[in-house]
């Protein structure tokens, strides 16, 4: 399991007041998970952890990661006046250079494993996107505006499928999750849609997925209307086109529900 963005994802979590629910799931993962094989990562830019609520003894199940950049040395400085590396390991901004003079990526790495500093290689990239030159790699170019990538929705029924599991309810397959959110009201069929149909959300869903997500959000989550477009939409109150129009089609939505 990876949250990448972990800041962002914290600060939600604190928003919707679900922090300690997010917690307590951390919790369960790194204290039990390791027989069953489950993995946490969680990646962030923020070295203080605890805007994810996680301190102290929970801090201690994870081991630390760490990235230095030459273009952001000044990062280190925030990084080294919190716990999230040992005293032992807070080198002097010279010695760090050493590191990253040596990396044929100019960055220098820590590994809580190993408790050392390293000067990081040169790794295969699997996002398609280098961030040093900010382009594309070839191959990875993304879709031109309107284009559908099946794959997304894929992804997303993958991890609903888990989510419904890990809460207890009874187990089902992607194909049995788009099923399911078939029967949402007025029986609009999920196959009935093509690709060129109206889609919904920041996440480009159909309209039966959207009426599911949001439903499970209220009723699961107890998360009222600014807290679901916020998490959907990616849009904030406030006299904004990108909120008022999440409004209408929260509203479209919620026609065949209330």
């Amino acid at each position: 399991m990876l949250f990448d963005e972990g800041t962002q994802i914290g600060s939600q979590f604190k928003i919707a007041k679900q922090l300690d629910w997010l917690k307590g799931k951390l919790t369960s993962y790194t204290s039990c998970g390791d027989s069953a094989g489950i993995r946490v990562w969680i990646l962030a830019q923020n070295p203080h952890t605890e805007d994810l609520g996680i301190s102290g003894g929970l801090r201690s199940q994870f081991t630390p990661l760490a990235i230095v950049s030459a273009v952001n040395i000044a990062a280190y400085s925030a990084m080294i006046s919190t716990g999230f590396i040992p005293s032992s390991q807070k080198i002097s901004d010279a010695k760090l250079q050493e590191f990253i003079d040596a990396s044929p990526v100019n960055r220098a790495v820590y590994h809580g494993g190993l408790n050392n500093w390293f000067a990081m290689p040169k790794l295969e990239n699997h996002s398609g996107y280098d961030r040093d030159s900010r382009s594309f790699l070839e191959g990875f170019q993304p879709p031109t505006p309107g284009e559908f990538l099946s794959s997304d929705i894929d992804t997303i029924k993958r991890l609903e499928s888990s989510f419904f599991a890990d809460e207890g309810e009874t187990e089902s397959s992607p194909s049995e999750t788009a099923k399911q959110s078939s029967e949402t009201p007025k029986g609009r069929s999920i196959n009935s849609f093509s690709s060129q149909e109206q889609r919904f959300t920041r996440f480009a869903l159909l309209r039966n997925e959207a009426i599911a997500e949001i439903l499970r959000l209220r009723n699961e989550m107890n998360l009222n209307q600014t807290h679901i477009i916020r998490i959907l939409w990616d849009a904030r109150p406030g006299e904004n086109e990108a909120y008022r129009n999440a409004v209408s089609e929260y509203k479209d939505l919620m026609v065949d529900c209330d």
